[in-house]
């Protein structure tokens, strides 16, 4: 019985991951043989008939050749009647009624399953079929009753340091067919939306509409852009905890409001947060938000 991991038995964890990251999103290659084995041999194990597999580029592919399959079977009448509600269905994952699965989400259970397997923990003849399966680069499956549509991996995808997808100039991914997904810091964006934050002011950004678009965008601006051509009274200024500036700044149509600004306390990178109106020293607000005494901030910063 194993106790105690080992030092490369340690170090073995951080490369199956890194290998299996590698494997969901980044490499190329595409076994078509193997894909088709691997979704046959899925049904074959959930006693289901074996289906047709059809491969497609990206999401519009998909989209497309789910729709015409549909189409094909209700014919133009009814066709012309339910498009729009069918196709917004299908780019939302075509509802909750189909299984599927993602490779970018499997890859977990691919890493978990090789790692106890390298190290003589565990082995199982399926799990090593379906790991086998998922290195064959089928990025996302959907399986229907008759049909499994296998979709190839993203020909581009982008992250950031916490591995979420992230973008700030391009799309966070894109495929064969042209479609493109836009993300900062994990966060979705339209591509509307995408291109309107590039040049979005303060004002802007303070009146977006969805709050987790609003928080990544303010996070993400430098602070001089962000303070820059604004009316701002500087109400405290503190080094201590790497340094923190509240501000007090006034904006056309908004009125009103204070803002700290500080740098990471693992880099150099500057943020900014909206603390409440009546802030008046730096330590004691950024202590309060945090639900803990001055005291405590210090010692949690030094170590």
């Amino acid at each position: 019985m194993l106790e105690k991991l080992t030092k490369q038995q340690t170090k073995l964890m951080d490369e199956v991951r890194d290998e299996w990251i590698d494997i969901a999103l980044h490499k190329q290659d595409f076994d078509k043989e193997e894909i088709e084995a691997g979704v046959k041999w899925l049904y074959y194990a959930s006693n289901l008939k074996e289906p047709k597999v059809c491969i497609v580029n990206g999401i519009e592919d998909f989209t497309k050749q789910f729709t015409d399959s549909v189409r094909a079977s209700v014919g133009d009448s009814v066709w012309d009647s339910v498009w729009a509600s069918v196709r917004a269905s299908v780019r939302d994952s075509v509802g909750a009624s189909v299984v599927w699965t993602c490779l970018s989400g499997d890859a977990d259970f691919g890493a978990w399953y090789e790692y106890w397997k390298r190290i003589g923990v565990f082995q199982n003849d399926k799990c090593d079929k379906y790991v086998g399966y998922l290195r064959s680069g089928a990025f996302l499956v959907f399986f229907f009753e008759k049909v499994a549509y296998v979709m190839v991996r993203p020909t581009s995808v982008k992250q950031d340091e916490q591995r979420r997808l992230h973008s700030t100039d391009t799309p966070a991914m894109t495929w064969k067919d042209g479609t493109e997904l836009f993300y900062i810091h994990g966060v979705k964006f339209t591509k509307e939306q995408f291109q309107k934050q590039k040049t979005a002011s303060i004002s802007d950004i303070l009146s977006w509409e969805d709050i987790d678009q609003r928080s990544v965008l303010l996070r993400e601006r430098p602070i001089e852009t962000l303070l820059e051509n604004i009316e701002k009274t500087l109400i405290d200024k503190n080094e201590e905890c790497g340094g923190y500036k509240l501000w007090e700044i006034d904006l056309p149509d908004i009125g009103k409001a204070r803002i700290m600004t500080y740098k990471s306390w693992s880099s150099d990178k500057q943020y900014v947060k909206f603390v409440p109106p009546t802030s008046k020293k730096c330590l004691e607000t950024i202590a309060s938000l945090r639900e803990i005494t001055v005291k405590e901030l210090k010692n949690a910063y030094k170590s």
